[in-house]
């Protein structure tokens, strides 16, 4: 499943780095260079998993979508105001008060119609990011096997890595083609589904 999801990144490459659009909005920009951080983490990932370095790719799993949902924030829901303040500040603020990251994610997932999917992925996944990202018990779990210090993930645990970072790479290209405003957006975008549809949508 690695190669299908390097197979999957390299087309999305190939056609940012042919990209060309003009400024016409204050949020494109700053929105659509987010949206480019996110897909290189997402780049980062699957080298990582590629090297065999899974401990450090499924600590970038978190990384990856928090990029992906600021890169939507900031393209669909900021205000001016609010894109200021984040470039001066490195805050995001509503009248005065920090926005949290799951009001962050509440605004994406309404402003793209996606009912409660981010909300729910985000309630399911957070607890295990951080214990990812930050060193605990689950890294550790994931690296001890009896009396031998050697990582033991499984199969399905690498296939749900490649399945998670490629699906928030697909989702943060699709976003990122509407916030320039790309004309063939959607021909783009459907050549990439059919690319993956076979193996990230495959439950098994």
């Amino acid at each position: 499943m690695i190669s299908e999801f390097r197979a999957a990144l390299n087309y999305i490459e190939e056609t940012i780095s042919e990209l060309r659009f003009e400024i016409t909005k204050p949020n494109q920009k700053i929105a659509a260079t987010m949206l480019n951080i996110a897909l290189d983490h997402a780049q980062g990932i699957c080298i990582l998993l590629e090297k065999g370095a899974y401990p450090s790719a499924a600590a970038m799993l978190r990384v990856q979508f928090e990029a992906y949902i600021r890169g939507s924030w900031l393209g669909y829901c900021a205000s001016d105001a609010q894109i200021q303040s984040f470039i001066s500040n490195d805050e995001i603020r509503n009248d005065g008060k920090k926005i949290e990251f799951a009001q962050l994610v509440s605004l994406v997932e309404a402003n793209a119609e996606l009912g409660s999917f981010l909300t729910t992925f985000r309630q399911t996944n957070m607890k295990s990011f951080h214990s990812f990202t930050h060193g605990g018990v689950h890294q550790l779990f994931h690296y001890v096997d009896g009396d031998m210090i050697t990582h033991r993930y499984k199969q399905s645990d690498i296939d749900g890595l490649c399945k998670g970072a490629a699906m928030f790479a697909c989702m943060t290209y699709v976003t990122l083609l509407d916030v320039v405003e790309q004309a063939n957006a959607e021909t783009l975008a459907e050549h990439l589904m059919t690319m993956v549809k076979p193996w990230l949508l495959n439950q098994s």
